[in-house]
């Protein structure tokens, strides 16, 4: 993932991400050139101080980009 992120194939809320340690949270759209956009749906932590992460893919929800 950080080499889709070092080669500008990756954006959160339509911005490139140019650093893979960027925070996400609760309803972030991250799309990847080639390979479609999710929704961060939940980030929890774990008892051992990690990360749990829950997505969601739909493709009719992500399916156009907003007009800017």
């Amino acid at each position: 993932m950080a080499d889709l992120v070092k080669g500008n194939n990756v954006r959160v809320n339509w911005r490139p991400v140019t650093k893979p340690s960027v925070e996400l949270k609760k309803g972030d759209i991250i799309s990847c050139t080639g390979k479609g956009r999710l929704e961060i749906t939940e980030v929890n932590t774990t008892k051992k101080g990690k990360y749990a992460v829950e997505m969601e893919y739909d493709p009719a929800k992500h399916k156009l980009c907003p007009q800017s």
